[in-house]
């Protein structure tokens, strides 16, 4: 009896490969992304590195494995299929608000809470405590940062950012850092008053 070889068929024969290494690939980047914002040569982090990279090779093994059987539809669709699901499931994750700065806050969170209690307040215009510790893991063009805001206005629909939107740039004629006014900026609730801010430069991206 031939082997039913629609998409559906193949998925479900080879779940393991399209299905539940996909979505446990897409959660180990994620972490390995998290904690690479405070150290990017942590052993659990190496760790899950290896781990990903295994995966990548047991897709292309399977992929070589079915195409010297000639089975070409299957060979393909192993390759392929995995890769759809994690992008599936990195947007899924994404829409529930889990990233890369959402794990490396929950994996660190008694120490920045205890960061936050001790920092004196930079806010200028007396409308409660504002705090703001600096993140590494942005984009090119942005600062990235934890800040705690008692008055929840770096939220505001209205732009008002609390005159902490700037961004330092590095200029190399003058070996000095500029600071420029933020273009956008991105902020992401971790709990109450605290926030994981982008603020970046328009970059023409």
């Amino acid at each position: 009896m031939e082997k039913d070889k629609s998409i559906l068929a193949i998925i479900k024969r080879h779940y393991m490969i399209t299905l539940i290494l996909p979505f446990i690939t897409s959660l180990n980047l994620l972490i390995s992304r998290g904690l690479m914002i405070e150290n990017e040569m942590s052993f659990f982090y190496q760790s899950l590195d290896i781990f990903i990279i295994g995966t990548l090779i047991l897709f292309c093994y399977k992929f070589l494995f079915f195409l010297l059987k000639w089975e070409v539809k299957v060979a393909f669709s192993l390759l392929l299929i995995p890769f759809f699901t994690m992008f599936f499931f990195t947007l899924f994750f994404d829409n529930y608000g889990i990233n890369e700065d959402t794990i490396h806050y929950r994996l660190n969170k008694k120490k920045l809470l205890k960061i936050i209690e001790k920092s004196n307040s930079i806010a200028q215009d007396g409308k409660g405590k504002l705090i703001k510790i600096p993140m590494n893991g942005t984009y090119i063009g942005c600062d990235k940062y934890l800040i705690y805001d008692e008055s929840d206005q770096i939220i505001s629909p209205n732009g008002n950012f609390r005159n902490i939107d700037y961004v330092n740039i590095y200029n190399k004629m003058t070996d000095k850092v500029d600071v420029e006014k933020a273009y956008s900026v991105r902020s992401y609730l971790m709990e109450k008053h605290i926030y994981i801010v982008h603020f970046c430069l328009d970059t023409g991206q």
